[in-house]
């Protein structure tokens, strides 16, 4: 008795299937790895977009102010800095007037975002806010082929951009003040990263959220 044409249907289903999980996806790995890093980072997807990042003041943030610091030659990642929502109050609007504030005593956080988009996202924005409001000075990145940061993004290199801009704060505002480390999605993993390479020399631990 013949078997049903449905049931080689499904068998032909599985088959296919099976093929495209174990051998179709190990070739794209194999002979494209960059895909997998597209597919991990998502650093393409850009939302909001057509925005200007050096005008950080038109997504309702302030006070604030947008920089660029080198991570390494070659290598130029985009940072906001937005004072707490009680200030010490600014002589004048230049970055060593950011500077200063830094050093006023009130705790800083680092912001590691997640993937996909820039550090403009709109509940990023809003994340922002809510920690001005509590009185924290906020820094975010867009990591090395995200928004408008140079490069291309890699396990490595992130870690290496959020660790730079850790030691660039430190030096900023001393030892012994309160920086906590806060990593969303994507982000937490660079926490872990950062205590990996900085704790040997950290007094404290880094916050992870």
């Amino acid at each position: 008795m013949a078997a049903p044409s449905w049931l080689y249907t499904v068998a032909k289903t599985i088959g296919i299937t099976t093929a495209v999980i174990y051998v179709g996806i190990p070739a794209l790995v194999k002979f494209y790895p960059h895909l997998i890093l597209h597919a991990v980072f998502l650093n393409f997807v850009v939302w909001p977009p057509f925005v200007n990042l050096n005008q950080p003041e038109r997504f309702g943030l302030t006070p604030v102010t947008a920089f660029h610091l080198e991570t390494e030659p070659g290598v130029v990642v985009g940072v906001w800095h937005m004072l707490p929502a009680t200030p010490t109050p600014l002589l004048d609007n230049t970055d060593k007037a950011y500077d200063r504030a830094l050093s006023n005593g009130q705790p800083i956080i680092l912001y590691l975002h997640g993937n996909a988009g820039t550090r403009a996202g709109y509940h990023r924005v809003q994340l922002y806010k809510i920690l001005q409001n509590l009185d924290y000075h906020v820094i975010a990145l867009d990591y090395r082929g995200f928004g408008d940061s140079t490069g291309v993004p890699s396990e490595e290199g992130i870690c290496h951009d959020a660790i730079f801009l850790y030691k660039w704060l430190r030096r900023k505002v001393g030892e012994n003040a309160p920086i906590i480390v806060w990593g969303h999605s994507l982000g937490s993993g660079y926490v872990q990263c950062m205590n990996f390479h900085l704790w040997a020399c950290i007094c404290g631990g880094l916050g992870l959220s």
